[in-house]
């Protein structure tokens, strides 16, 4: 923690486990971030504000991304979740304003907490894989150039906040027939699309 010189970080692969805060605050680390495929887990915070690698390479045991342990990897430049993280917890790459391009959440994510992704301004497009039942408060806040959501057909229900302040969607939005419940303010000041499609099956609008 705050060791604000160290350049080079290598993680054997004899470490299996990383504990909270481990490397937070390491603002010089460079490159690319390999977690080895020894890692089973990863403790909070553990790489917070390590805003200098841009490169992110997750290892095939891990299974959790705890809460905040990317947050504020600002020149995090692309994110590839692998099929074996299950769950997302929150705030766990919220402002890593770096990454660009399109964020995939594979089938195997069946969980995403509260502010996952918010204030993540510069990617462009989402695809949500056929695991995830449910978009939590504030996971995308803030995520201002999103441009494309691709919704997949098991999504049940989108809460709080979810979207809120995403000004770049644009064109057609699409809730799917699997959503009964869209939670109050989750697309609220979206000021981009210009058409709304609603799914059959939903029951309630929240306010």
């Amino acid at each position: 923690e705050f060791c604000t010189s160290m350049a080079i970080l290598k993680i054997p692969d004899s470490v299996t486990f990383i504990g909270a805060n481990s490397f937070s605050n390491c603002v010089a680390i460079m490159g690319t971030l390999i977690i080895p495929d020894s890692v089973k887990y990863i403790d909070q915070f553990a790489f917070s504000h390590c805003s200098s690698f841009t490169g992110l390479k997750i290892g095939s045991n891990l299974t959790e991304i705890t809460p905040n342990a990317f947050e504020f990897c600002l020149n995090l430049a692309s994110l590839t979740i692998p099929e074996n993280i299950i769950h997302i917890g929150s705030y766990s790459f919220t402002s890593c304003t770096g990454i660009g391009g399109e964020i995939i959440i594979p089938d195997s994510v069946t969980r995403i907490d509260n502010h996952a992704f918010s204030n993540c301004i510069n990617f462009t497009s989402l695809r949500i894989g056929k695991g995830l039942t449910e978009i939590g408060e504030n996971v995308f806040e803030r995520c201002t150039s999103l441009q494309n959501i691709k919704l997949p057909e098991t999504v049940k229900s989108i809460r709080s906040y979810a979207f809120y302040q995403c000004t770049g969607i644009v064109g057609t939005l699409t809730i799917p027939d699997s959503v009964a419940f869209l939670d109050k303010y989750a697309f609220y000041q979206c000021s981009g699309f210009t058409e709304l499609n609603i799914g059959h099956r939903l029951t309630e609008i929240n306010s």
